[in-house]
C-alpha cells in the first residue's frame, strides 16, 4: 500500500487570507494587492504561501495548518 502524501498548497487566495487573518473579503483583496506591490508582481501573477508568510511575518506551518 502506498503512503499518502499530504499536498502542500502553493498559492494563496482571498478566501485563505480571510480565514487566516480573520478579515473581510475586501480587506483580503487589499492585502493581496499590497503583497503584489511589495514583491513587484503584475496583476495576473499569483502570490505564494511563502511570499504571504514573509510579508505578514507568520510561520509557514501555522499558515498551512489553517487553510
Amino acid at each position: 500500500m502506498k503512503e499518502q502524501q499530504t499536498q502542500k498548497k502553493l498559492i494563496i487566495r482571498n478566501g485563505d487570507i480571510q480565514i487566516i487573518l480573520e478579515v473581510s473579503e475586501r480587506q483580503a483583496r487589499n492585502k493581496i494587492r499590497q503583497i503584489r506591490h511589495y514583491f513587484k508582481k503584475e496583476k495576473h501573477q499569483v502570490i505564494t504561501v511563502n511570499e504571504f508568510c514573509d510579508y505578514v511575518g507568520l510561520q509557514y506551518e501555522d499558515v498551512v495548518s489553517r487553510i
